[in-house]
């Protein structure tokens, strides 16, 4: 379960996040929707602390987020950053093991759990030993999903996850969703939406194929 109670961010003075409260329950889905600065994406980084509070509580399963070491936490959350948050100078197969290592997987099992996901995102295999500058856009956007699936964290936070691929492959992945939800253990999923029509209506698509959730308006 993860709870704001009356969470604010300010940059330069000027309020990014304005007393927001709300909580997402287990295996609940939480869909944010609000036009372009509104704070969505603050708040998604306010909950794994990429960004501090600057007033509020944060609770994931009751505990409050400030008084938890940075890394158990993070490790504990899957991030679909919106830019992809791939590291530059790392292969797309390091990128994704990232957190399995931390966790102490065994190289097998990584290794089973990566091909299980670039299959389900449509990548092929020889991506593995590519760089970030080498691959498309959409291809960034698919390889940090499977970073962020691959250790089945219980908390799942997508920041414009989909922006990047094009309608064909959105249509491929949608038809792949409900098994990623039912493998990951989605316990709370935050989704930052465009406030384009169009888009909303395309993720509306997708997010159905996940199951019910709840749509949360910021403003």
């Amino acid at each position: 379960m993860i709870r704001l109670e009356s969470v604010s961010k300010n940059f330069n003075g000027k309020p990014a996040v304005d007393n927001i409260s709300f909580q997402a329950n287990e295996k609940e889905m939480l869909v944010l929707l609000g036009t372009s600065g509104c704070g969505k994406t603050t708040t998604l980084k306010m909950i794994n602390r990429l960004v501090e509070s600057d007033s509020g509580e944060i609770f994931i399963n009751e505990k409050n987020i400030r008084h938890q070491n940075i890394q158990e936490l993070r490790m504990g959350i899957g991030f679909v950053m919106q830019n992809s948050g791939l590291f530059p100078h790392y292969s797309v197969r390091r990128n994704i093991a990232v957190v399995p290592e931390l966790l102490k997987w065994n190289k097998k099992k990584i290794a089973d759990r990566t091909l299980e996901l670039l299959h389900k995102l449509h990548l092929p295999e020889d991506i593995l030993e590519r760089f970030p500058n080498e691959l498309s856009g959409g291809q960034q956007q698919r390889v940090g999903i499977a970073r962020a699936l691959i250790a089945n964290s219980p908390i799942l936070l997508m920041d414009e996850p989909f922006g990047a691929l094009d309608n064909i492959t959105k249509a491929d992945i949608h038809s792949e969703q409900f098994n990623f939800t039912k493998q990951t253990s989605v316990w709370n999923a935050l989704q930052k939406l465009s406030s384009d029509r169009q888009n909303t209506e395309s993720y509306d698509l997708l997010m159905k194929a996940f199951s019910d959730y709840r749509k949360l308006q910021i403003v």
